[in-house]
């Protein structure tokens, strides 16, 4: 994916997500699962983009999966299933034709190249222009973006809306305060109710408090201590 889109995604996410005020620091208590099954889809991307491996077909694809899989480890963030379904648009096509189909007046109409020089164009990485006979070409790369000289795919569009809702989310989170165990018998006492949780305890603060003694239910107990003395007779 271009590196500009995506820098524009994550920088209107975070205007957006600071508009819901949100908090940018929220975003790193934000529970990532498999987080090398990214690292790993992120290398092999840039590994078939810029260097001559073997078999780049096998790579790519193995990138991708890597990639629906780390979205499958991570469905409890909102957007997510966005970026995989996203991922699995651009993979569909790669798998059916060996290469990411690029349609040629896409290139033209992103000022990448002139008509009269679409016969002389070379592509980079894991990309062919697409033809007549080619499948799911709609799929691949037909989304002339001028402003930044690219052209994107449908699927591309999919992730970038994905990873914006992810990182939106991730800033207005509220992330739920625990309490230790100890704790809870003297909250209980004032009326706090606790709630199980898979990690630890959540504490709810109940609309009533508890009066002191059963009997004298809704009204208010105040107790007062005297103290007399009375004088020593020797």
């Amino acid at each position: 994916m271009a590196f500009a889109p995506l820098t524009l995604t994550i920088i209107v996410a975070l205007v957006i997500g600071t508009a819901r005020r949100g908090r940018v620091t929220s975003i790193a208590g934000t529970r990532l699962h498999s987080l090398p099954l990214l690292i790993a889809a992120l290398a092999v991307g840039l590994g078939v983009d810029r260097l001559d491996l073997p078999v780049p077909e096998a790579w790519a694809i193995a990138g991708l999966v890597a990639g629906v899989a780390f979205t499958l480890r991570n469905l409890h963030l909102a957007g997510m299933p966005i970026v995989g379904i996203g991922i699995l648009a651009n993979l569909t096509p790669l798998i059916v034709n060996g290469a990411t189909p690029i349609r040629p007046m896409a290139l033209v109409e992103a000022g990448m190249v002139a008509s009269a020089d679409l016969d002389r164009v070379s592509l980079t990485g894991l990309r062919e222009l697409s033809s007549d006979g080619t499948s799911l070409s709609w799929l691949g790369d037909t989304i002339p973006v001028a402003a930044f000289d690219q052209v994107m795919s449908f699927g591309d569009l999919i992730v970038l809306v994905g990873l914006a809702s992810v990182v939106v989310d991730a800033m207005v989170q509220r992330r739920r305060r625990y309490l230790p165990a100890s704790c809870l018998a003297s909250l209980e006492a004032f009326g706090w109710h606790e709630t199980d949780e898979r990690e630890g305890s959540i504490i709810d603060l109940r609309t009533e408090f508890r009066p002191l003694y059963p009997e004298d239910e809704g009204e208010v107990v105040r107790v007062f201590a005297s103290t007399s003395a009375n004088a020593v007779q020797d």
